[in-house]
């Protein structure tokens, strides 16, 4: 039993993937469940495998991979269907984007392994505030720049934070 409960969070996690990589393709119907799933599973994924005893590195590399398919996917779907502009989709998608290219600039040139970029409270609070925006525009149907803008400014400083926590790793290390 101890076992299956171990792979429940990887398990959200890779559902939380696919839902990202289907979100362009599911009716809009489906739109507002998938986003409370996403939101929901990027919660408590890591609270359960810290839990269950059931921390791998196969999960610390694919959760952040998971929440940025499912951000990108959403905020692009939302984008093709007018609910968000250009600079919409820039404001939600700048943190995953710097994210991204800053963790691999760290593992590249300072050789930080991936499980040493861990999650800060930054990041969370910025996803939260992705999710939020993301659910309102599904729900309200309508724009809504002062959500987005607040969750792209959350996002900058999580960006930051992670920037500043990466160099630090790295001149502990040296």
């Amino acid at each position: 039993m101890r076992r299956f409960l171990r792979g429940i969070p990887n398990a959200l996690t890779v559902l939380r993937f696919v839902a990202g990589v289907a979100f362009p393709f599911v009716p809009p119907d489906w739109w507002l469940a998938l986003i409370l799933f996403g939101g929901v599973s990027d919660l408590i994924d890591g609270w359960l495998s810290r839990l269950w005893d059931g921390e791998s590195t196969f999960g610390q590399l694919l959760d952040p991979v998971a929440d940025k398919t499912f951000v990108l996917a959403v905020a692009v779907t939302l984008l093709l269907n007018e609910l968000i502009g250009w600079s919409g989709l820039l404001w939600l998608a700048a943190r995953d984007v710097a994210v991204v290219v800053l963790s691999l600039i760290a593992i590249i040139i300072t050789k930080v392994r991936p499980a040493d970029l861990r999650p800060r409270w930054t990041g969370k609070c910025a996803t939260a505030a992705q999710f939020v925006a993301l659910l309102w525009l599904v729900v309200a149907r309508e724009s809504a720049p002062t959500l987005v803008v607040a969750a792209g400014v959350v996002s900058a400083v999580a960006a930051v934070d992670y920037t500043v926590a990466a160099v630090r790793n790295w001149r502990a290390r040296r």
